[in-house]
């Protein structure tokens, strides 16, 4: 196909270049009239012709750069490494003008040279992808040489050509400036080029029990100097791909016929969206650096959600330590009841804490949904309780390790006779750490600390076997979208970045409709992963444009009807500040004891504001209180073993919409709670649709309450945007 047209777009190619004889050769008078006229008459449609064929042709490349590099998804938040694609259809886009220069004579000797650069420059950029698939990153970055190689030629041969010649080029269809879209080709492939390096780099780092180390240099290389290397090369690229898509941009593709007009605005939107990615990657690795670099004392807290509490789970093991550009100088796993037991004050729990426990300790910290507010309690907590002032707090659930496990198999722990793999973890973990543990060395954690060693070990050792740094990145990506690992930093600046990222744990701010559902499991059973949840929104808009909203949230509990496996949770439905309560049914009461009159208490600020908040409202049953600019309704509900319940809270939003006008909602996914399924309709009856992005796929199967409304229905695994445009009829 490619042969074919090569042959229809330069007929007028030399004898001499198709024989072998590419020594330069004066053409007769009548070989330039018929030259001259062909261009005068066929050359813009030319032009037009072969910047189609490019495009389409482009889309039919072999595997992109992404593909090669990884088999899914791989993000920083936005960036989508399946856009680098673009990088090659570009390169190609680039050479277009070239193929117009048969518009003269000169074009003769000009185009039989710029076929062969052609094959070149694809041929490397081909060569480049196959490399890469087969992580020769050096190969890659030689063939990217050669092709940015291959485009200085080109640029050459077109500046050497007469001055007619360059002026014919610039008078074609809607002036496309023949040096701007060379010059951005050879910043796509000097992009591509130092990305290549980018990819070596990367999977040269390691995971190690003393921190981040670099391996297979061939030379003494610091962590420090190859984490900043990784952040002047990613700059690089963003500073190319910017000024690229800056060249790029300003194609009109309305000059050219229809059905090539869309693939040219999509190539120019492809590079927008690689440029705009490629931001936020930069982004994504300037806040990496700033955290692994420098020194820095570090708490991590494991968060079992299998007893879900409002930022993950119950606080169980603590790792303390502190970081040095990317080591670990020393790291204490131990129990939180080490801790706990050092605290001398009584300080006054939440109200909803009283059924449980009648004084506020580290473990039980993490009561503000708001990561970022609960870990400044815990750091006033663990301060009081011995530990110093931590720079960096991060919050993980067990899922990340079941997900590391299975991509490094199960690990042996001889001394305990047990071996720990990515399905059994949560329960031996429990089991051991809770039961069967050596009463008399009361280490109950010991395991967690011998666990991380050999983990991180071979995690290390794994060198291209699944376990590369680029599959490593994709794995911790996935888990900061599903908030398995939340961080937190004192540091003003990072904090602001990790809120931008959306890993700070922060309950989103937002213009409009808002819902999160919280579960603080008080009981003590381990039973969250085991239930079975599932939560249903009825948003109703009004004709004088109040909205109305029922939240039905549904939870079975599959587990025997034992007294120790009831889960007992105080749910919070955070919604717009100043909703009102219409209705509530399904709640539990539990009566919480007060609190002692001789223990000389003292109260947290934060804590003692919340518990000031906290109304009841007795013509709903239903608690309510402020909390990080939400409102939330709140009572407890208790789930007996093979019993399924469900609460249902209505209320009216603060807001009303104009018309027209649209509803927009983010529905906040809790930290540690697993997927379940969500579903939502909106009803306006006195309006119709003009806008929706449910998306095909979300749609659910069940035909709506009614026809002027819209469902949709979906698995709640990572926070939800949702929105519509209406209007009155």
């Amino acid at each position: 196909m490619k042969r074919k047209v090569k042959i229809v777009l330069h007929h007028h190619i030399d004898q001499n270049y198709e024989t072998g004889n590419r020594g330069f050769s004066w053409p007769s008078f009548k070989s330039l009239g018929k030259s001259l006229g062909y261009g005068v008459l066929n050359g813009l449609v030319a032009l037009s012709y072969a910047f189609g064929w490019v495009l389409v042709n482009a889309f039919k490349l072999p595997k992109t750069l992404a593909q090669a590099v990884k088999k899914n998804n791989f993000q920083y938040k936005n960036f989508d490494f399946k856009r680098a694609g673009s990088f090659a259809l570009l390169m190609i886009i680039a050479l277009v003008p070239i193929f117009a220069l048969q518009v003269a004579s000169e074009g003769q000797r000009i185009s039989g040279r710029i076929l062969g650069i052609s094959d070149s420059l694809l041929g490397n950029v081909n060569s480049a992808q196959e490399a890469i698939k087969q992580q020769d990153y050096e190969l890659a970055q030689s063939n990217f040489a050669g092709a940015l190689s291959d485009l200085k030629i080109a640029q050459s041969e077109l500046d050497q050509s007469s001055l007619f010649l360059r002026s014919i080029i610039n008078f074609a269809p809607a002036g496309y400036n023949t040096g701007n879209v060379l010059k951005a080709a050879e910043l796509l492939t000097e992009s591509a080029q130092i990305g290549s390096g980018l990819l070596a780099q990367i999977e040269q780092f390691r995971f190690s029990p003393e921190g981040l180390t670099v391996v297979n240099t061939g030379k003494n290389t610091s962590a420090r100097d190859a984490l900043n290397q990784v952040r002047s090369d990613v700059a690089a690229v963003n500073l190319k791909l910017n000024e690229a898509n800056a060249l790029l941009a300003p194609l009109d593709s309305g000059a050219l016929p229809a059905k090539y007009q869309a693939p040219l605005r999509d190539s120019q939107e492809l590079i927008a969206d690689l440029s705009s990615q490629m931001k936020s990657l930069s982004a994504a690795t300037d806040l990496f650096t700033q955290i692994l670099l420098g020194e820095k004392r570090f708490l991590v807290f494991l968060q079992n959600n299998n007893e879900l509490r409002a930022t993950g789970g119950f606080i169980g093991t603590i790792a303390q330590g502190k970081l040095q550009d990317a080591s670990i100088k020393h790291l204490d796993i131990r129990s939180v009841y080490d801790l706990d037991g050092q605290l001398a004050s009584w300080i006054v729990p939440p109200k909803p804490m009283r059924a449980v426990n009648n004084r506020w300790f580290m473990r039980d910290a993490n009561w503000l949904a708001s990561f970022a507010e609960s870990s400044q309690r815990l750091s006033i907590l663990y301060e009081k309780e011995g530990g110093e002032t931590p720079d960096l707090i991060l919050g993980i659930t067990p899922d990340l390790f079941i997900d590391l496990l299975n991509k490094t198999g199960p690990i042996t722990l001889p001394t305990y006779k047990v071996t720990i793999s990515s399905s059994n973890f949560i329960e031996q973990i429990q089991t051991t750490t809770s039961v069967a543990y050596d009463k008399n060395l009361n280490q109950p954690k010991q395991l967690l600390a011998d666990l991380y060693p050999l983990l991180l070990q071979k995690i290390g050792a794994s060198n291209g076997s699944g376990l590369g740094m680029l599959s490593l990145l994709e794995l911790f990506q996935k888990n900061l979208a599903a908030k398995n690992i939340l961080a937190y930093s004192r540091d003003p600046n990072l904090q602001s970045q990790l809120t931008k990222f959306h890993w700070s744990g922060e309950l989103i701010a937002t213009h409009k409709d808002y819902l999160h559902i919280n579960s603080s499991n008080l009981s003590g059973t381990k039973t969250d992963r085991s239930l079975k949840r599932n939560a249903t929104l009825i948003t109703t808009i009004q004709p004088d444009g109040a909205i109305i909203n029922q939240v039905r949230y549904t939870i079975t509990n599959p587990l025997p009807n034992s007294p120790g496996l009831t889960n007992t949770s105080f749910v919070r439905f955070y919604v717009p500040d100043n909703s009102r309560i219409l209705a509530a049914d399904g709640f539990d009461n539990i009566t919480m004891p007060e609190l002692p009159k001789d223990k000389g208490y003292v109260n947290d600020s934060v804590i003692e504001q919340w518990n000031r908040d906290l109304q009841f409202d007795d013509a709903h049953n239903v608690f309510f209180g402020k909390e990080s600019g939400k409102m939330f309704i709140a009572n407890w509900f208790k789930v007996a073993g093979g019993e399924t319940k469900t609460v249902t809270v209505t209320y009216q939003l603060p807001f009303k919409i104009d018309n027209p006008d649209n509803y927009s909602l983010y529905w906040q996914k809790q930290a540690g709670m697993l997927p379940f399924e969500i579903s939502q309709e909106i009803i306006f009856p006195d309006r119709s649709l003009i806008w929706d992005n449910f998306g095909n796929q979300n749609r659910g199967v069940e035909k709506p309450s009614s026809d002027k409304s819209i469902w949709r229905q979906q698995s709640f695994n990572q926070d939800q945007f949702i929105g519509v445009v209406i209007k009155a009829k």
